[in-house]
């Protein structure tokens, strides 16, 4: 389990990290993090790839020296592959290949905190004035069961009364979402513009 003070530095590294690649627009696209991000490869991976889908089914991140490769299963659900993605840069950004002193269930503990949190952040959902873990997971395309944790940490937010850090507070004052409300590039399209990708 993760002590409150843990959680509010991964909060940290995500506002910094949207501050840093002046994305606060909704959905956030990884893609642009990413291509933001040097010396990252992203490969993808079919699903029947015994060897890759050994290591996981969704997706794991390599190191190579000091390079990172994050390889994905390619699948159609892009809510699924885009959560596995920001999971992945949250290992990267959290350090973790160098941390030895939290195991690895704590290492996905915090992962897993750092891809919702990118993706679904509470002062977003509060802009929106969003009602429910279904249109959560239309809007900020997420799967209902991020949507749905991400709406019940959100309830626990507004009932102490909506506390935000200071770049919290910059970015939630500047905030603009995509008017189509939905991930703008499709899994094709997505491969195509994102640079140094290419399929195992």
């Amino acid at each position: 389990m993760l002590s409150s003070q843990r959680y509010d530095q991964i909060e940290l590294h995500v506002d910094r990290l949207l501050r840093k690649y002046d994305l606060p627009i909704f959905p956030i696209s990884v893609q642009n993090i990413l291509h933001s991000m040097p010396n990252i490869e992203l490969k993808f991976y079919h699903p029947l790839d015994s060897i890759h889908s050994a290591i996981s089914d969704d997706g794991y991140t390599e190191w190579n020296g000091s390079t990172p490769t994050i390889y994905i299963c390619y699948q159609e659900n892009i809510k699924r592959v885009r959560f596995t993605i920001a999971h992945e840069i949250g290992h990267i950004k959290l350090q973790h290949h160098r941390n030895t002193e939290i195991s690895m269930q704590e290492k996905e503990q915090e992962a897993n905190y750092f891809a919702s949190r990118l993706l679904v952040p509470v002062w977003a959902i509060h802009y929106l004035e969003v009602k429910s873990p279904e249109i959560i997971s239309d809007v900020f395309c997420v799967s209902y069961q991020c949507a749905e944790l991400r709406f019940r940490q959100y309830l626990k937010w507004t009932a102490c009364g909506c506390p935000l850090n200071d770049i919290a507070k910059e970015l939630s004052s500047t905030v603009w979402f995509a008017p189509e409300r939905k991930f703008l590039f499709p899994v094709l399209s997505f491969i195509q513009q994102v640079p140094n990708i290419s399929f195992v």
